[in-house]
């Protein structure tokens, strides 16, 4: 499993701009084979700063989407007009354990 960590700190302003390319690429998304979820979060202390976190099966997954046209072009939107900075880690994970898996 591959887990995609993106921080970003968006413009004052561009929130609803990036809450609009989001909501337009989740058909996309949810078509790339290997896509398992993801979710976002907002920055409890910084203003206009938030993180997604994407989990996929594989790396395969994670380069198929990243070679999405539409998804290249939100990126480049995002880029000039959305992102103040951003900083992206992509992750094996060693393990994934919850409550009913990890009993003793």
């Amino acid at each position: 499993m591959i887990i995609v960590v993106f921080e970003f700190l968006v413009f004052p302003g561009r929130e609803k701009e990036y809450f609009s390319e989001v909501k337009k690429l989740q058909n996309e998304l949810k078509n790339i084979a290997g896509f398992i979820s993801v979710d976002r979060y907002i920055h409890n202390k910084k203003d206009n700063y938030y993180a997604s976190i994407s989990s996929w099966e594989n790396e395969v997954a994670v380069n198929n989407w990243n070679k999405n046209l539409k998804h290249k072009l939100a990126q480049k939107l995002g880029k000039n007009r959305i992102f103040k900075s951003y900083r992206i880690r992509v992750a094996n994970v060693l393990r994934d354990y919850n409550e009913e898996t990890n009993k003793e």
